[in-house]
């Protein structure tokens, strides 16, 4: 049955390779959707996850991690992926582990699209 005003959001989850995003994708849905594992780049396709709020849907994109040297034709693949991935998507959060590290070490720093400030005057 269809509610009468339904909405949807495409949310992507953007960040380094192991930053968490499964983990806060599988937390948020309350159920595990995606695969967790210390092992870098377990995630190789993105994987999606809808949670319903009301006449709400969040629809969560899990995407492979966004690695700063794209020299290894595999990571470029992943990364490629990726970034089409999030082109889909209406937002994207950008999930970093502070406890391993900054978003300037991971190299994100400055991706445009993903982290910017805006200035009001």
């Amino acid at each position: 049955l269809q509610p009468a005003n339904p909405r949807s959001l495409r949310i992507g989850l953007a960040g380094a390779p192991n930053a968490g995003k499964s983990s806060l994708m599988n937390a948020i849905l309350d159920c595990p959707v995606s695969a967790v594992s210390p092992k870098v780049n377990t995630t190789r396709d993105g994987v999606r996850g809808v949670k319903t709020i009301e006449e709400a849907q969040l629809v969560f994109l899990d995407a492979p991690g966004i690695v700063p040297s794209h020299q290894q034709l595999y990571n470029r693949e992943l990364v490629a992926k990726a970034w089409k991935g999030y082109q889909e998507c209406d937002v994207c959060l950008l999930v970093v582990d502070v406890v391993k590290r900054s978003a300037q070490e991971q190299g994100l720093k400055g991706r445009r699209g993903l982290m910017s400030s805006s200035k009001k005057q």
